[in-house]
């Protein structure tokens, strides 16, 4: 039975078993498979397994950044549209494509909202999105947070602990490291540069899906040109492309820009490892959330035995701040951070153990090293829901007679965090 893509409905039942119907069939309905199928080489499902994070971490599980200087504007020049370099290249010769089609009159135009294609969406910078949500969070410290605790803080280093109890209370809901943030729900695969969208629809519709580009009479051609050009799209948003690094397609494009394996050099030097950068992200952090409040209560009346004190807050700068802060702060608070933001589950013993060898790092060598060395122990992305590693270890533990959702979670997480300690 096809699914009627009746997602429109109030019913959560019903809408999950409309889902369930167009994840197992849609591609079954599209005709390129007689049989209910999850996936294939030309469509991928983007939501499932490691592809989940695909574009947004690189071979080693980092949280990577695409290289503004790589980007390249792609389609019409009034919409401002970018992606890398290499997958403008292969858009704009895909493009040719659909228009030869038009032009012999194999696709007939106004039958397709992919002939012609036009570039509507691209590279969303993710940073920003993430610096307006600090800011909303830096507005929450200062109105509702220290209503009761603002008499506490004096000057920077008494302002530390209350920021730091703060991040922490918000961490598991609004991750503060960029590394974190990049492979939340909360940033989607446009952020890499490697997609592009060709149509700007609802992601929710899928009666959209199916009528405008799975049974649509042209799909079948605009998908097999997309692959010949290093293209997959994306199963539950079917106007998406995104470049496949590995694909042999896709490879004489990022040849021209890259050298060597595409995966490993477009992530090489392509994109930037975010947790390189989250330190100073952090401090700058604490300067936003000092300063907003600094210039909001710059003066504040207290006593003390009796006596009027006057209280006098001054703002304060990066530099300053470095120099007043031991760099010990910073690290055990992105410890802290990184073990909430993802859920890993280190206890308070693991918790320690890693910030004295950052501690170590720090003293031995410098604190690039020892942020490096923290990285390490967080850059998972196994643990996660719907991820291959996970599904597999829920299986075999599900296959047990006492098995329940909190032992299937406990050993995924004892799992990873076994792999995570085979090296200091």
């Amino acid at each position: 039975m096809a699914f009627d893509a009746s997602n429109k409905t109030t019913s959560s039942a019903r809408l999950t078993i409309e889902r369930a119907r167009y994840n197992a069939r849609i591609i079954q309905e599209s005709g390129e498979v007689t049989v209910p199928t999850w996936e294939t080489k030309r469509v991928k499902d983007f939501l499932s397994d490691e592809k989940m994070f695909y574009g947004k971490i690189d071979e080693q599980n980092n949280s990577v950044l695409p290289n503004a200087q790589m980007l390249k504007q792609v389609g019409s020049k009034d919409r401002q549209v970018f992606v890398h370099n290499f997958v403008a290249d292969a858009f704009t010769d895909l493009e040719e494509r659909i228009k030869s089609f038009l032009r012999s009159g194999f696709i007939r135009q106004g039958e397709s909202p992919f002939a012609p294609l036009t570039c509507e969406k691209g590279y969303v910078n993710p940073i920003s999105k993430h610096s307006s949500r600090m800011n909303v969070l830096a507005e929450d410290f200062v109105s509702r947070f220290l209503s009761d605790k603002m008499m506490q803080i004096y000057d920077f280093s008494t302002f530390i602990p209350i920021f730091r109890q703060y991040l922490l209370i918000n961490a598991p809901v609004n991750p503060i490291t960029k590394s974190s943030y990049l492979i939340s729900r909360n940033v989607s695969i446009l952020s890499s540069g490697l997609a592009i969208e060709v149509y700007d629809g609802d992601y929710s519709d899928d009666a959209i899906k199916r009528d405008l580009f799975y049974t649509n009479k042209n799909f079948a051609p605009f998908r097999n040109a997309a692959y010949q050009h290093g293209f997959m799209i994306d199963k539950h948003i079917p106007w998406r492309l995104i470049a496949d690094l590995n694909s042999p397609n896709m490879k004489p494009y990022v040849s021209k820009y890259y050298i060597g394996n595409p995966s490993s050099s477009v992530f090489g030097v392509g994109f930037s490892r975010a947790y390189e950068s989250d330190i100073e992200a952090l401090i700058q952090l604490s300067v936003l959330f000092y300063n907003t409040f600094a210039a909001r209560f710059p003066i504040s009346q207290t006593s003390k035995c009796s006596e009027p004190v006057t209280i006098r807050r001054s703002t304060t700068n990066i530099n300053d701040v470095i120099a007043s802060t031991p760099s010990t702060t910073w690290l055990s608070l992105y410890v802290e951070l990184r073990n909430l933001e993802i859920g890993m589950g280190y206890d308070e013993n693991d918790i320690a153990y890693i910030i004295e060898n950052a501690y170590d790092l720090l003293n031995k060598v410098d604190i690039a090293t020892a942020t490096g060395y923290i990285n390490s122990k967080f850059n998972s992305v196994e643990h996660f829901g719907g991820s291959l590693f996970h599904d597999i270890v829920s299986r075999e533990v599900a296959a047990g007679p006492d098995a329940d959702q909190a032992d299937i979670t406990a050993t995924v997480k004892r799992s990873v965090q076994a792999s995570k300690f085979t090296t200091y």
